[in-house]
């Protein structure tokens, strides 16, 4: 039995997004045949030290969720230096066979280096997403910008795995230098013997998914109300938290037609309304994999999504994609019927969560390279 050790400084379901429900999936399935630990942040709710699903989680620094971003949406270097500095002082009580960590927020992954060629173990890094100058710059403007993205490209350097949630950031991580036999595409986001049954569809235009600006909530309310206008039984639910629910809220108290609430409780509850909704409505701009929009085509529930969309091909396969201005009849249609969705179920293998203990056990069996 192997010692693995997960290194994020968020984790489900304290903080509800698709990577870290990935890498929850991935942890519960590992912990079958391995012994599996998990560093994070202790969030509010959160013991120390604790056992949830055969997963031992040990937390590294105290944190509260309405801290994790900025005023501006961003996330937080504070925190972000805090997680950095507080990991190596614990994490060097402990000796792993395996460590499998989340490249962001960059500035830990230093000491993860140095404590796996001190010991001796295998270093896998989970990318979920790889940032180009040009993101960086606006995200963070220029000066900081840049420094962030030399750093952050030297910070992912060095492991002896890269483990890319689709094909679009392989191509990614093989631009900035990493080797590509080094690299793996692995996206656990179903299981193969439990798919949730499609209930009868409402008028229901969703969203899922984190409120940041980057998801252009701007450009899916403007959809939705033009899809009302062309048929008043449209309507629309965001379903989600974070930095930008109170001018979201603003910007749909002209749409009584348009609600929001949190996240929900539970992955079967959020199946159960996502399974009667017309679609699944992602605008985003920014987009790794697009966990929920696997889901959703898992559930049967279309996804409708924009042709400037950055989600890999392997899932755009399995979605509407038009041009934003065609967005609002497709709903429309959809509703009516002169829309069919349809999906080859084979499309959706390799998202199954049983391909996770082959591939990791791959990796742990060979010798460093």
């Amino acid at each position: 039995m192997k010692k693995i050790a997960f290194i994020s400084d968020v984790a489900y379901p304290w903080l509800k997004g698709g990577m870290e429900s990935i890498e929850y999936s991935e942890m519960k399935e590992l912990s079958k045949n391995n012994e599996v630990y998990c560093f994070c942040m202790q969030f509010d709710k959160m013991k120390k030290e604790f056992y949830k699903d055969n997963i031992h989680y040990i937390t590294v620094t105290k944190a509260s969720s309405k801290e994790l971003y900025t005023a501006k949406g961003n996330r937080s270097m504070k925190l972000a230096m805090k997680f950095a500095r507080s990991l190596p002082k614990i994490l060097k009580n402990y000796n792993f066979n395996f460590i499998y960590a989340n490249t962001f927020p960059y500035l830990h992954l230093k000491s993860v280096k140095s404590y796996c060629k001190a010991h001796n173990c295998i270093l896998a890094l989970d990318v979920a997403e790889v940032w180009n100058l040009k993101y960086w710059k606006s995200y963070i403007g220029t000066l900081k910008g840049t420094a962030g993205y030399h750093y952050a490209v030297n910070a992912m350097r060095g492991a002896d795995y890269y483990i890319a949630n689709s094909s679009v950031t392989a191509n990614d991580l093989i631009s900035i230098g990493i080797d590509k036999n080094k690299i793996r595409i692995l996206s656990p986001v179903i299981s193969s013997k439990k798919i949730f049954k499609p209930l009868k569809r409402n008028t229901t235009v969703t969203y899922v998914g984190r409120l940041i600006k980057e998801k252009r909530l701007d450009l899916w309310i403007e959809a939705v109300s033009k899809a009302h206008l062309l048929n008043p039984k449209i309507k629309g639910i965001i379903i989600g938290n974070g930095p930008e629910e109170e001018h979201i809220r603003s910007l749909i108290s002209s749409y009584p037609f348009i609600k929001m609430r949190k996240p929900y409780a539970s992955k079967l509850q959020l199946y159960h309304a996502l399974s009667k909704s017309l679609c699944l409505l992602n605008m985003s701009e920014r987009e790794g994999l697009s966990v929920i929009a696997i889901e959703s085509a898992t559930l049967g529930t279309p996804i409708i999504l924009p042709n400037y969309t950055p989600i890999p091909k392997e899932v755009k396969e399995l979605s509407i994609v038009k041009n934003i201005k065609l967005i609002p009849e497709t709903i429309v249609d959809l509703a009516s019927g002169k829309v069919k969705y349809k999906i080859d179920k084979k499309k959706l293998k390799k998202f199954y969560i049983d391909r996770i203990n082959p591939l990791f056990n791959e990796l742990m069996n060979k010798r460093k390279s």
